[in-house]
């Protein structure tokens, strides 16, 4: 029979229960001969008595109502907010009451299937502790909410070259006894994403348990169709995302020899946007990506990258 059922048929019970308290109130009622004091003191013992009775009532009537659907989801609950502690103790309730209900068995799958996964991630801590970054997944392709991004291989050279046009380029040249690091990243937005902010990038060094940053890198334009939209007179629709789809950027970050020659080297870029663009009539180009990305801080730990709340990936290793 059902929790429902049993509700339904002991209800009529309960208030036939509180009928007889009532009556008997009435019947119990003391003589007119009694003292004053006696009669106050009646009354108030068979008020107290009713008001037992009825807290003893509303506790069955609450205890009924607690069917295995509602003790289920009292379980899912618990164990969705990482309480496996209350969890068992419900689950104990819906064994002890519902010991064959389908609900007492999707309990104990449940918490099964939530104490596998506590081992299963334990396990995994365990082999990141044991290989530090190099556990890290590396992904050339990273997938964000708004933009895809795909990075090229990294480079050092004294020279960055950037802003290309018809034969012609701009360039940075490094100082001495520093080169830029390079990288390439083309970025294609997601259907209806006109003006994407930008992932941002930066590279590490691995010092033990520890990665340390050794500078971000800028985002510049690739390539532009003639000197005349370099400088912002006319547009070019190659480096519109609200008119084409993927744009090529490269990307470059100036170090000190020093800091090249230490391995491994690591780039680590955001899945999601943080750069903007920017817009200054006489600046060339005019059209220039450029903020702070603060999820790349100074230092990082494995567990910037196995949050689940985690923005990170790395996107290049150089051992």
């Amino acid at each position: 029979m059902s929790t429902q059922r049993s509700a339904s048929l002991k209800l009529p019970f309960v208030l036939a229960s509180v009928a007889a308290l009532l009556a008997g109130c009435n019947e119990n009622q003391p003589s007119n001969n009694a003292k004053p004091s006696q009669s106050a003191e009646f009354l108030q013992q068979q008020i107290r008595d009713l008001t037992a009775e009825r807290d003893h009532l509303k506790m069955q009537v609450q205890d009924l109502s607690r069917s295995p659907t509602v003790i289920l989801a009292d379980v899912t609950s618990a164990l969705s907010s990482n309480n496996l502690e209350k969890a068992n103790k419900v689950q104990a309730e819906l064994e002890n009451r519902f010991p064959k209900s389908n609900e007492t068995t999707e309990g104990k799958k449940q918490i099964a299937a939530y104490r596998d996964d506590l081992a299963k991630a334990a396990a995994e801590e365990q082999r990141l502790a044991a290989l530090g970054f190099k556990a890290l997944p590396v992904r050339l392709t990273v997938k964000g909410p708004a933009v895809t991004a795909k990075y090229s291989d990294l480079s050092f050279n004294p020279r960055f070259v950037m802003d290309r046009y018809d034969n012609s380029y701009h360039y940075r040249d490094a100082d001495r006894d520093t080169k830029y690091a390079i990288i390439g990243m083309t970025v294609t937005a997601g259907k209806g994403v006109n003006n994407p902010e930008m992932p941002g990038a930066a590279l590490y060094w691995a010092d033990g348990a520890t990665l340390r940053k050794l500078g971000e890198f800028s985002i510049e334009f690739t390539r532009w169709e003639s000197y005349a939209t370099y400088l912002g007179n006319y547009s070019d629709s190659r480096n519109d995302f609200a008119k084409v789809q993927t744009i090529p950027f490269t990307l470059g970050v100036q170090i000190s020899d020093e800091m090249i020659s230490k391995r491994p080297l690591y780039v680590v870029a955001t899945k999601d946007g943080c750069i903007g663009r920017g817009y200054e009539r006489f600046r060339n180009p005019p059209d220039f990506y450029r903020g702070v990305c603060s999820p790349l801080k100074s230092t990082l730990t494995t567990q910037d990258f196995t949050d689940p709340a985690s923005v990170l990936t790395v996107v290049l290793r150089r051992d």
